[in-house]
């Protein structure tokens, strides 16, 4: 039969040593009122509050960090977490940030979206880049890079493969260096060529140098003024 303690509308306390609850099964409370306190001498240290059916936890005095809408949660401020894995997706509505100890190894602002890498992106897939892609840094791509927009270098750009631009418009084969240019080359400094040098259409030679003795021949008329 059903067992009650009762002391009616007024406030019941139980003073005690070590208290302890033993049930056989579910132990329920229902608090009418919403919240159920937590309290080391008489100071609140947190609180389970019920809020449209769904669960709110609190900590301190009543100050809310956490709330549960079904299986979601929803932090209020700052998550602190020494290894967080995440199967599914992950959204966050305010800045991401990765570091030690207060450090930004790598932020994303989440008005921009703008990405800051504090050390080596290392990319195994393809990329696609539409705006401007600012490297200050090192940069491993194991696959394609593809970009739409702007580039800039500010430092040394190290290709390991074949080097291709346009339509096969300026190639350059990694194992060679040979290079090949269907448009125009415009040099405004000094120019040193350390093997031969040919003018001409196709693989006809119209002007050429050798380099190993410097003779120099010209098919076509030689004009000097």
């Amino acid at each position: 039969s059903t067992r009650e303690i009762s002391a009616g509308t007024n406030p019941y306390t139980i003073t005690s040593n070590t208290f302890l609850v033993n049930s056989s099964a579910d132990i329920v409370l229902d608090a009418a009122g919403s919240d159920i306190v937590l309290k080391k001498d008489s100071v609140e240290f947190g609180r389970f509050s019920h809020s449209g059916g769904q669960l709110k936890l609190k900590s301190g005095a009543n100050q809310l960090f956490l709330t549960a809408s079904n299986t979601n949660a929803t932090f209020n401020n700052n998550l602190t977490e020494n290894n967080l894995e995440v199967d599914g997706t992950a959204g966050v509505d305010g800045n991401f940030r990765v570091g030690v100890s207060g450090g930004s190894n790598f932020t994303v602002a989440a008005s921009t979206g703008n990405t800051s890498v504090g050390g080596t992106l290392g990319v195994t897939g393809n990329t696609s880049v539409g705006g401007t892609l600012g490297v200050t840094g090192a940069t491993t791509l194991a696959s394609t890079l593809g970009v739409t927009g702007a580039t800039e270098l500010d430092s040394t750009l190290g290709v390991d493969g074949n080097l291709r631009v346009g339509a096969d418009k300026f190639n350059v084969t990694a194992a060679s260096g040979n290079t090949q240019i269907d448009g125009t080359l415009e040099v405004d400094g000094a120019t040193g060529i350390d093997g031969n040098f040919r003018v001409g259409a196709g693989d006809q030679s119209k002007f050429t140098v050798t380099a190993s003795n410097g003779n120099t021949t010209v098919y076509g008329t030689l004009g000097v003024s």
